[in-house]
């Protein structure tokens, strides 16, 4: 018991403090991820059929001590984000960007905010953080930075609500 206490302590996750399990859908307040499409060179007609979408998706989240699994549902496209909860600059292939990364995931204020970093040398520099609002809202910011010496950042809001029972 004590072993895994210190683990739960050390790690920072802990289901009674952040649990983000869930099926959502896109709150309205949500920001547009076109500029974030920008940034990661994805052209024109796509970032605006790709921004359409994003504002009606439904989002699955599985979330415990060893992993955190993004499902991503639109009319035309399913995308999954596995992300280790233990990374810690863990090597990785970023296939929309095309690129090897390291990613790095914390926890910030008592646990209650999950903060993944991932960072790809001379490209750019990602951090997203997952907090919950309230009993049915959670929300999730995108800082997506080019480190190329173009200095382009964008910092994107999105929030999601718990979607209503099948």
């Amino acid at each position: 018991f004590f072993f895994v206490f210190c683990l739960i302590g050390m790690s920072g996750f802990d289901l009674n403090v952040l649990n983000l399990n869930g099926d959502y859908v896109v709150d309205p307040r949500s920001e547009s991820l076109e500029e974030v499409m920008k940034l990661q060179g994805i052209g024109w007609a796509t970032r605006k059929i790709g921004a359409k979408f994003a504002n009606s998706m439904g989002l699955n989240l599985v979330y415990d001590a060893d992993k955190f699994v993004q499902t991503y549902s639109a009319a035309v496209k399913t995308k999954i984000v596995h992300v280790d909860m233990n990374a810690n600059e863990k090597e990785q292939h970023d296939a929309d960007m095309n690129c090897k990364t390291f990613i790095t995931v914390t926890f910030e204020d008592e646990g209650k905010t999950l903060k993944i970093v991932t960072k790809a040398p001379k490209k750019f520099e990602r951090t997203v953080t997952w907090e919950r609002i309230d009993d049915r809202t959670i929300h999730s910011t995108i800082d997506f930075a080019l480190t190329d010496g173009s200095n382009q950042r964008v910092k994107v809001n999105r929030y999601y609500t718990a979607a209503p029972a099948q």
